[in-house]
């Protein structure tokens, strides 16, 4: 298998780790669009904007979340404390407790099953640290380590995951 074959099939894990149907409970948790909806502040022909902006503030916050965690994919010396500082920054910034809950559960849940899958030192360590820790594992942050570790480019393991992102929220 040459290097561009290679790259597809990793790319392709991830894509198979990113669909909205993987069950880690996604399509539960729908961050407060569901209420939106509900109240009638959200409805069909502002949905666009709304998706707009969610992936503008939040996408680009967890983006950027995502993408450290994907860097601590290739610092082994340093993983641990800067993967506990990652998910202890994003347990302040989600101030809403059921956000936070659901991301967390999210992360946790993904993590795992990429572990499972992938049988990564690196996967379970993190796993291992953030339970002795009491730290959540943020969503962003485990879909950033999994496309790290799976070795895609981080352009695409953070479009992958605004992608997943998006699709779950409106699965939701």
């Amino acid at each position: 298998m040459n290097e561009f074959e290679q790259d597809d099939l990793r790319w392709l894990r991830l894509l198979q780790l990113a669909d909205s149907a993987l069950p880690i409970g996604s399509t539960a948790h729908s961050f407060g669009l569901e209420t939106l909806v509900d109240d009638e502040t959200v409805s069909v022909p502002l949905l666009a904007n709304f998706l707009h902006d969610y992936l503008y503030e939040t996408g680009g916050l967890e983006l950027a979340y995502c993408l450290s965690a994907y860097a601590c994919a290739s610092n082994h010396e340093a993983f641990t404390t800067k993967w506990l500082a990652l998910n202890r920054q994003l347990d302040a910034l989600k101030t809403a407790r059921e956000s936070r809950a659901a991301s967390a559960s999210l992360g946790r849940r993904f993590i795992q099953l990429a572990a499972d899958l992938e049988s990564n030192a690196l996967l379970r360590d993190a796993l291992r640290v953030t339970k002795a820790d009491g730290t959540g594992i943020h969503h962003c942050a485990a879909f950033g380590l999994v496309g790290g570790v799976l070795g895609v480019e981080a352009r695409r393991t953070g479009l992958a995951y605004l992608n997943q992102s998006i699709t779950g929220l409106v699965s939701a």
